[in-house]
């Protein structure tokens, strides 16, 4: 008897943990696959998340294709915070952007030290950033974030942070703010 109690409490817990991460796991699924409206039942603050892809230039899309394409992730764990909500901890991989444009600069000064005209167009710029973000061995980084799901009547949707955003797409948000 005790045996079968502790059965039905692991499978409870078991159950009720699969709930959480299958919420943040088919808004990841959805994010990657670009299927936003998708994502978005998924989410309580749908405001958090622009309904539409639109970029505004090649640059954008080049950039955002490429963290679309590239992103994966990886359920870490679920901390229960009460009864109705959970953190859900996800380790992130994307390209590092940061890194990329450090690259990248890297590159346009080593260029622009050799030549003559010392001036760099728009042009070679995305051609270099091109060359560097679709290469095998972009840079990369791993980032945790803690995904927060509140049980509604729908089932388990998440409290969408900005920091989740940013780390879902290698930390771009973070490049924009430095520069401000």
């Amino acid at each position: 008897m005790k045996r079968l109690i502790l059965f039905l409490f692991l499978g409870i817990m078991v159950f009720s943990s699969n709930d959480k991460t299958a919420a943040v796991e088919n808004f990841l699924n959805n994010i990657k696959e670009k299927r936003i409206d998708l994502a978005l039942e998924y989410v309580l603050n749908k405001e958090e998340i622009p309904t539409d892809i639109n970029y505004n230039n090649e640059t954008q899309e080049l950039v955002f294709e490429a963290l679309f394409k590239n992103m994966n992730y990886k359920i870490l764990n679920v901390k229960n915070v009460g009864n109705n909500e959970a953190v859900v901890m996800v380790e992130i991989e994307n390209i590092d952007m940061e890194e990329v444009f450090l690259v990248l600069f890297g590159n346009l000064m080593e260029k622009m030290s050799a030549d003559d005209d010392n001036e760099t167009d728009e042009a070679e710029m995305y051609d270099e950033l091109k060359k560097i973000i679709t290469s095998k061995h972009v840079p990369k980084n791993r980032i945790k974030t803690e995904f927060k799901v509140k049980k509604t009547e729908d089932g388990y949707k998440i409290d969408l942070a900005p920091e989740n955003i940013n780390t879902m797409f290698g930390n771009v948000g973070k490049l924009a703010e430095n520069n401000e």
